[in-house]
């Protein structure tokens, strides 16, 4: 008896919070943007795409491989196939000693 309270009472405010969602959204846009029906998918569809390419395997074999690249073309070096060209920077850098700070 207890859990079935407990679990309507949590599905009646999840509810009331979808419903608050729904209800907040603006009746109508500025000319140019984008509206959403219902307006929960609003702020879900944006999460939902970086799930989902988060854990697409084709990107995270890229990643894997590649490293990520910034929105500038920069490379960040931590793909498994940099590396070695990363390592040996790395080393050469400590070897050529202590430097004043910039």
């Amino acid at each position: 008896m207890k859990r079935a309270l407990v679990t309507a009472v949590a599905g009646a405010f999840g509810a009331m919070g979808a419903v608050g969602l729904i209800a907040a959204a603006p009746a109508s846009a500025a000319p140019g943007v984008a509206t959403c029906s219902p307006a929960i998918l609003c702020s879900v569809t944006p999460s939902l795409e970086t799930f989902f390419n988060s854990v697409n395997p084709a990107n995270q074999l890229d990643t894997f491989l590649n490293g990520t690249t910034d929105e500038d073309g920069n490379n960040d070096g931590l793909g498994i196939l940099d590396q070695p060209t990363t390592f040996v920077n790395s080393v050469g850098e400590f070897l050529s000693g202590p430097r004043l700070p910039s």
